[in-house]
């Protein structure tokens, strides 16, 4: 696993997310890159759903979800010791798609180019864009993809039967 695309939410399950991803490139020695996840509204629909609301909030309010997912996903990665990615730098490391567009199908398109997908887990209750987003990564990808659980495992990509075997 050399490249992982992580699909960022404002949800509380993402210190799960970025943890496994994390683990999983640290183990590794993988390139992460972070998207916003944000599912897509017609903007006929906003403006409908918008009454008292100015589409030019609804879009201040959007750029700034945007700019709270990537500041959580970087100070989560630089807390982890996990640099930036530059013309030079070593892995693991980091970069940040600023320009994914809104939608589930994304994850599917853009995740062919990667060799695992890192995602919330979706629970029963979930709203259907989430289990839309799961479905486009798990079979528009052709990838892997890497469920992360509520709490983040201890260990990532390791032989569980090895590790009991040398405590």
């Amino acid at each position: 696993m050399k490249t992982i695309l992580v699909a960022i939410q404002n949800i509380a399950l993402m210190t799960s997310v970025l943890e496994a991803a994390a683990r999983l490139a640290q183990r590794t020695g993988a390139y992460i890159e972070g998207f916003p996840l944000r599912f897509g509204i017609p903007q006929y629909l906003v403006a409908d759903l918008a009454t008292g609301i100015p589409l030019d909030s609804y879009h201040a309010k959007s750029q700034e979800e945007l700019a709270e997912m990537h500041r959580l996903f970087e100070a989560f990665m630089l807390t982890h010791d996990i640099p930036p990615a530059t013309a030079g730098s070593s892995r693991p490391c980091f970069d940040w798609l600023e320009t994914a567009p809104e939608g589930e199908d994304f994850v599917g398109s853009y995740g062919r180019a990667f060799d695992v997908i890192v995602m919330s887990r979706s629970d029963v209750d979930a709203a259907g864009p989430n289990r839309r987003a799961i479905e486009s990564a798990l079979f528009e990808s052709g990838r892997p993809v890497l469920l992360a659980p509520l709490d983040a495992p201890r260990s990532i990509a390791t032989n569980q039967e090895a590790s009991r075997q040398t405590l």
